[in-house]
């Protein structure tokens, strides 16, 4: 949570993830909307247009990404002009070669691991997800913190 203050993420702001489930997945499924940021779940099946689509209608400013989708990523990237950084899960960028690549475990490390509880609204919109589009474009479902979590209000 404190990694993505450190990166200027607002309140508010939609963070993607375009992963594998692992742990660092889950890390971000939980931080992500814990700090009062909205979590876009990516599919891994949408072509790289279908992608670009979903990213700009969410209006994405960050994605955390495994190593194996930095390549449809970068494909993509430049078609979304809300996008500031790629998050890549794991030591390294593995071979990102955008300015906005950060590798994620040197980001969490750098970061103070004291989060203080934010007083959130269970009716606040924590995710957003996109349908596969099988009769035309995605379209998107948001869900609120009660929705999502229940027994969100967590003091």
């Amino acid at each position: 949570m404190n990694a993505l203050d450190g990166l200027g993420v607002d309140r508010g702001a939609v963070v993607a993830t375009l992963a594998w489930n692992s742990f660092r997945h889950l890390e971000g499924y939980f931080a992500v909307p814990c700090s009062g940021r909205v979590l876009h779940t990516l599919n891994i099946r949408l072509s790289p247009a279908e992608l670009a689509f979903v990213m700009r209608d969410a209006e994405d400013s960050v994605v955390l990404t495994d190593p194996d989708f930095i390549p449809v990523l970068q494909q993509v990237a430049d078609q979304v002009p809300t996008l500031r950084h790629i998050v890549v899960l794991g030591d390294g960028t593995a071979g990102a070669t955008r300015d906005d690549a950060v590798a994620y475990e040197p980001l969490i490390a750098a970061a103070s691991g004291e989060y203080d509880a934010l007083d959130l609204d269970e009716r606040s919109l924590a995710g957003l997800c996109y349908t596969s589009g099988t009769t035309g474009l995605s379209g998107s479902i948001s869900r609120s913190g009660l929705g999502s979590f229940p027994g969100w209000d967590h003091r």
